[in-house]
């Protein structure tokens, strides 16, 4: 592990070495023109000074004007072209040699040490024009040796005192290079720390934007799956994730259900019903804390659990989605690159989760009160058909008719005792060669039936599978979920509302006391029918 955060501060330094040193080649590229430009006119003034002093025009005045021409060309290219930061230093480097090497000339064809005092001052221009030092110690270095080899070659007399005044200048030059290095360099740092935050805020209001854009039409979906769904989508093209999932807390079993996802990934964990246990995985341990977990390398997190569905998962940011102490469930967000969201990334997208557990809150709201809504005018449609004359069987087939249209499930009928047996009176979703058959149930000691009416309460089974006694019809797909309500007269069970769910999908407890309202409405059928009959008996009575 401290290998790996050595490895991490050396790419960081190396990182900040190399920016560093772009930024000092993009303003040497900056001054390279006016280099070329001052140069040039330094080559024009020395072609000048020859001509007044009345000295011979000879080779000398030829390279300066050569070199005039070059820096001016220079100067133009420049204009008028681009040339790359990274060849900056080498053009640079290159207009001060030329320079020098005329001066090395003039000092060779006059045998003089005259002109050493032109020499210093382009050694010291190269220290603070030349900012990487490869370059300004290959200028200095040539300098140097082109005067001692002048030196070798002459036989006047001065040259000691030049040379003294040289390695002054050279050492000058040397201090005004570190120093000049120096300054620049912390000017880029200043500047390339600028850019960042620059780029940092500029992130931060497109995150900002992002959030915005998609929680504005959080308010005109209707549909919670389909608002979960463009959460994720929204989030992952965003965000540039690999992949993004919503998992909602299953109260009833504790369990994390997925209920939105992208790509593949996500369809295949909601095609099947994928459930993570809370305390299980990155996911379960953010359910169980209510706080937001960011595995910058997954693979060494111990929390983090390898999925199959995604085996080349890197970084891993899970979120909470609560309001208040209640927690609705986990947005997770995961990407096969290590390190793959910034800080800001974390808050913006823990913003998002907020708008989303919001949203998620309201929309379950609203579908309780649309469901009661519902309810009551289903129970007031139910109440008035119930006032008219219907004999028993079509009251109850309207009975669970209706039902059907505030709580899903798919088959529900009606049973009453007979002595030790139930007998189905009232049927839907069964087969319809087998909905006109008259079932008949054994009541057994124990059993579900027998349950109800011992404690005359509604009987809920999560998953009816896992129950020993459960009875199960031939020719029909067994039921999971399922729930049994009793019909109650004069505080005695005399038979059950059943209903029955084929995939393991638990009864609410809204959905339980919707199902207990329509078996209240069966008991009304059955005392109206009682009635009925002893009205019809007094009626056949003489007298």
């Amino acid at each position: 592990m401290q290998s790996t955060l050595a490895s991490v501060e050396s790419y960081d330094r190396t990182a900040q070495k190399t920016a560093v040193n772009a930024c000092l080649d993009a303003m040497t590229l900056a001054a390279l023109p006016r280099v070329a430009l001052a140069f040039g006119i330094f080559h024009l003034i020395c072609i000048a000074y020859h001509l007044l002093a009345s000295e011979p025009v000879g080779l000398s005045v030829a390279l300066l004007f050569v070199s005039a021409l070059l820096s001016f060309a220079l100067f133009g290219a420049l204009r008028a072209w681009t040339l790359s930061p990274r060849h900056a230093p080498a053009v640079t480097a290159a207009q001060i040699t030329l320079t020098s090497l005329n001066v090395l000339y003039a000092l060779f064809a006059t045998g003089t040490p005259r002109a050493t005092g032109l020499l210093m001052l382009i050694v010291i221009s190269a220290g603070l024009l030349l900012m990487r030092p490869f370059w300004f110690g290959l200028v200095l270095s040539l300098s140097l040796a082109g005067w001692l080899m002048v030196l070798l070659i002459s036989i006047s007399a001065g040259w000691a005192n030049a040379g003294l005044d040289l390695v002054l200048a050279s050492v000058l030059a040397v201090a005004i290079h570190m120093i000049r290095r120096a300054d620049c360099g912390q000017i880029a740092v200043l500047r390339q720390q600028n850019e960042a935050q620059a780029a940092a805020i500029q992130r931060r209001i497109a995150q900002v934007e992002t959030n915005r854009a998609i929680a504005e039409h959080f308010s005109t979906f209707d549909d919670l799956d389909v608002l979960l769904q463009h959460a994720t989508d929204s989030i992952g093209t965003r965000y540039g994730c690999t992949y993004v999932g919503i998992f909602l807390l299953d109260e009833k079993t504790g369990e994390l259900v997925a209920r939105a996802g992208t790509g593949s990934a996500g369809r295949a964990a909601m095609q099947a019903g994928a459930r993570i246990n809370v305390g299980r995985g990155i996911i379960g341990w953010v359910a169980e804390n209510r706080r937001v977990a960011y595995a910058r390398d997954a693979t060494r997190d111990p929390r983090f659990v390898i999925w199959d569905l995604l085996p080349d998962t890197r970084s891993e940011l899970t979120l909470p989605l609560h309001v208040g102490n209640r927690l609705l469930g986990v947005l997770d967000v995961q990407s096969n690159q290590p390190n793959a969201f910034h800080d800001e990334d974390v808050t913006a997208l823990h913003l998002m989760a907020d708008h989303i557990a919001l949203a998620v809150q309201n929309m379950l709201l609203r579908q309780v009160e649309k469901d009661r809504r519902r309810l009551m005018e289903t129970l007031h449609h139910v109440g008035r058909a119930l006032s008219r004359p219907m004999d028993t069987q079509a009251a109850f087939d309207m009975i669970l008719q209706q039902l059907a249209n505030v709580l899903p499930y798919d088959r529900g009928s009606v049973m009453l005792q007979n002595d030790t047996l139930l007998e189905l009176v009232a049927a839907r979703g069964f087969p319809g060669s087998k909905r006109a058959f008259r079932w008949r149930v054994p009541v057994r000691a124990g059993d579900v039936y027998d349950e109800i009416r011992r404690t005359q309460r509604p009987l809920i089974l999560d998953d009816a599978l896992r129950r020993a006694d459960w009875f199960h019809l031939q020719d029909l797909l067994p039921a999971r979920s399922w729930i049994g309500i009793p019909l109650i007269h004069e505080d005695k069970v005399i038979g059950m509302l059943s209903l029955a769910r084929e995939t393991y999908t638990p009864f609410t407890e809204d959905e339980i006391a919707f199902a207990t309202v329509f078996a209240w409405q069966a008991s009304v059928v059955l005392e109206n029918a009682r009635l009925s009959v002893e009205l019809h008996k007094r009626a056949a009575q003489p007298g």
